[in-house]
């Protein structure tokens, strides 16, 4: 079976190179690199055609510079390379990212020992900004995987994980019969919803427990950095995975899409900025008011009793929207005002730590009593 790696990228000239001599070591003959440089402005596209330029003989290079950046996230991009595929399988590759050698191909050769419509490995996090890595939020979700679901049940095991395409094998002619392409338009983190549908629509599934790639997070202009008005693209998201779900399906589908929506909440609520809450909370008291049924609402609601989302979905649901933002806003306040004591006290260690080395003690001495006066005044307008 021949691949498509379709690899898209912007402005991450510090990280292509390594993600595309990755996949250059995992290309076969006959297999396809597509690229699509959503618009640049650095200078990635030198390096991807410096790149390419090393290809295996028998592997066919297409790049695609868009010379503009598109509105959106990958939507666009992603959906120009799937246009492009020729090949039997599919499979996307972050531009940031870069695979694993030994994990990949073996991920490779179960896809191509299967009848799959989709196959789904696992991969790490590499915390850019902390050099560690980490297994994703999902890890735990493996040991449910038997091999013995089937039909809805391996559908409903599927939508489980973590959206994201690049752990994924596609057949490229499941998703041409099916019309599957990424949804466009100015919002990002659409492969959320094109997980749904492809979920929905594949009827054979395999997992595959071995790590392929490795995925940045925490580094600088990357979308998951998300902390505003962004965020909200999850709750439209919401309304659109729900119009995804027929009226015949089990409720079990809905409780997955309320799932989803809540665990999104309680990523959203630790890094959304004050200057979006009133837009955030407004559109999540809409979508909450309109999903159905409503017991599978409820059911969820339960399920997270006690958790931060659950309590500003119950807020939500109750007491509306302006509620939740008096909430929010309070909250984050008190939130920042611990992080500024924290720093104080972690700035007074350090200059007592100077004063009993023998640094400057006049300086040192100054200084602590600046800042235990600026611990004061912050302790006077908490109150």
């Amino acid at each position: 079976m021949k691949i498509s790696f379709i690899v898209t990228s912007y402005n991450i000239e510090t990280y292509v190179d390594r993600c595309l001599r990755s996949v250059l070591e995992v290309v076969r003959p006959g297999d396809e690199i597509i690229v699509v440089d959503d618009g640049s402005s650095d200078d990635t596209p030198a390096v991807v055609k410096a790149c390419l330029a090393d290809a295996p003989q028998g592997v066919e290079k297409r790049p695609v510079f868009l010379g503009q950046n598109t509105m959106g996230g990958v939507g666009i991009a992603g959906n120009i390379g799937l246009d492009m595929a020729a090949r039997d399988g599919v499979f996307f590759v972050d531009g940031d990212d870069w695979l694993d050698v030994d994990g990949f191909n073996a991920a490779r050769a179960a896809f191509e020992r299967g009848d799959c419509d989709i196959l789904i490995a696992n991969y790490q996090e590499f915390d850019e900004a902390n050099a560690v890595f980490k297994a994703p939020a999902d890890e735990g979700r493996w040991c449910h995987i038997t091999g013995q679901a089937q039909g809805e049940a391996l559908q409903l095991q599927a939508l489980a994980f973590i959206a994201v395409p690049w752990r994924k094998f596609y057949r490229r002619a499941f998703l041409n019969a099916n019309g599957l392409r990424f949804p466009e338009g100015d919002f990002f983190f659409e492969d959320n919803p094109f997980h749904w549908q492809v979920c929905l629509k594949a009827r054979q599934i395999t997992f595959f427990d071995t790590t392929l790639c490795y995925h940045r997070i925490n580094r600088p202009g990357q979308t998951m950095a998300s902390t505003g008005i962004e965020l909200i693209a999850f709750l439209d998201h919401f309304e659109t995975i729900l119009g995804y779900l027929q009226p015949d399906m089990a409720v079990s589908f809905h409780r997955q899409a309320v799932n989803w929506l809540l665990s999104n909440m309680s990523w959203h609520l630790q890094r959304l900025r004050p200057q979006a809450a009133p837009y955030y909370f407004r559109r999540a008291a809409e979508v909450l008011a309109a999903a159905e049924p409503e017991e599978a609402v409820s059911a969820e609601l339960d399920a997270f009793m006690g958790t931060q989302a659950g309590l500003y979905a119950m807020m939500l649901l109750e007491r509306g929207w302006g509620a939740a933002l008096e909430y929010f806003l309070a909250d984050f306040n008190r939130r920042d005002m611990d992080r500024l004591r924290q720093e104080l006290r972690e700035l007074k260690e350090d200059l007592l730590q100077q004063l009993s080395a023998g640094s400057n003690a006049a300086v040192a001495m100054r200084n602590i009593m600046q800042y235990e006066s600026l611990h004061d005044a912050y302790h006077d307008v908490d109150k």
